[in-house]
C-alpha cells in the first residue's frame, strides 16, 4: 500500500482520473459535477458518509462582549446554516445543535437548533444595550462598537466562503466582524493562548465521547483545549460524572443534559457537520464503509 500526500483537491482528483492513484477525498464541488458523469461512473466509485466530526465558531468567553450567553445565541442566529448548506456544500452536509454527532449515543435528539432569525438576534441585542446610535451601521454601546475579529486558516475555499458569509450576515444586523487568515500553525497559536474573539474550526471526535478536554473548567489552556474559557459548575458536575459513570443509560442521561446545557450557553455556535465525499478506482474490490467511521477507522 503506498500513500500520496497530494495536498490539493483538484489535482489529487486528476491524478485518481488518470490511475495515479485509488482513492482521494473529493471536494463538494467536485461531487457535485462529477458522480453523474456515465464515463466516471465506469471506472470510479463514489461513496459519501459522516464521519465524528463538526464544524464550530469559536466565542471567546473571555472577551467582555462575548460573555453573555445571550449574545452568543444572538450572533448564532444570524448564521444562515440552511443556505450555507445548500449554497455551500450542495446539501451534502447537515446542522448541528451541540458537541455531539447524531451517529453517537451521547447525541440528544430533543435539542433544537438555533434558527437563522436576524430580527430576533436584533432583539436580543438591543436589550442588551447594543444599538446604532450614531447611524453608522454598526451596533455601539457605552462608546463601544460591536467589532469582532473572525480567524479563518488558509487554504479551504469552503472555509472562507463560510467567513464571508458569516461577515455579510453579521453586518446586515450591524456587527462588524473582520476576517482574519492566518497559516494553520499561527492560527492554533493564537487560539490557544486565547488571543482571539472568535475562530472557525473543527473537531474530529473520539469514539467513546469525552468532553472534558473542551469544556471543563479546570482545562483552560495550556492545561486543555478549553480555549473559549467556558465555565459552568453544572457542566464541570456532567462531565465529571459521566467520566466515572460504569451504567450506559446513566451515561447517556448525563450526556444527554450536556448538550442540553452547552447548546443554551452556546461557547461554540455549533454550525454544520460536512459529509465525507470519496473517490475509489473501480480497481479496487470489496470496499465497505463502518458507519461514523468511514474507510479508514472501523470500530
Amino acid at each position: 500500500v503506498v500513500f500520496k500526500v497530494i495536498a490539493d483537491h483538484g489535482t489529487a482528483w486528476n491524478a485518481l482520473k488518470l490511475g495515479e492513484i485509488d482513492e482521494t477525498t473529493v471536494s463538494s464541488d467536485t461531487w457535485l459535477r462529477e458522480r453523474s458523469n456515465p464515463a466516471l461512473a465506469r471506472v470510479i466509485d463514489f461513496r459519501r458518509f459522516y464521519t465524528l466530526s463538526y464544524n464550530f465558531i469559536a466565542w471567546n468567553n473571555r472577551r467582555p462582549l462575548l460573555a453573555d450567553k445571550r449574545i452568543r445565541r444572538a450572533l448564532a442566529m444570524c448564521v444562515p446554516t440552511e443556505s450555507i448548506i445548500r449554497d455551500l456544500y450542495h446539501d451534502t452536509a447537515r446542522a448541528i445543535s451541540g458537541p455531539f454527532t447524531p451517529d453517537e449515543y451521547a447525541f440528544n435528539p430533543a435539542v433544537p437548533l438555533i434558527r437563522y432569525d436576524p430580527a430576533e438576534a436584533t432583539r436580543i441585542f438591543a436589550e442588551a444595550g447594543w444599538m446604532d446610535r450614531d447611524g453608522d451601521g454598526v451596533l455601539d454601546k457605552n462608546g463601544k462598537k460591536f467589532v469582532l475579529e473572525m480567524l479563518i486558516p488558509p487554504g479551504s475555499a469552503s472555509t472562507t466562503q463560510f467567513a464571508q458569509t458569516v461577515q455579510a450576515e453579521m453586518k446586515k444586523v450591524g456587527v462588524q466582524i473582520d476576517i482574519r487568515t492566518m497559516d494553520t500553525a499561527a492560527h492554533m497559536q493564537q487560539v490557544r493562548a486565547g488571543n482571539f474573539d472568535s475562530a472557525y474550526l473543527g473537531w474530529e471526535l473520539d469514539a467513546d465521547p469525552d468532553p472534558h478536554s473542551l469544556f471543563h473548567s479546570s482545562q483552560f489552556p495550556p492545561r486543555g483545549q478549553n480555549f473559549v474559557f467556558y465555565s459552568n459548575p453544572e457542566v464541570d458536575r456532567l462531565i465529571d460524572s459521566a467520566r466515572r459513570e460504569l451504567d450506559p443509560s446513566i451515561r447517556k442521561a448525563l450526556y444527554w443534559r450536556l448538550h442540553e446545557v452547552l447548546a443554551e450557553d452556546q461557547p461554540y455556535t455549533w454550525t454544520v457537520q460536512v459529509s465525507l465525499k470519496r473517490a475509489i478506482s473501480k480497481r479496487v474490490r470489496g470496499v465497505d464503509t463502518s458507519p461514523a467511521y468511514g474507510l479508514f477507522l472501523w470500530y
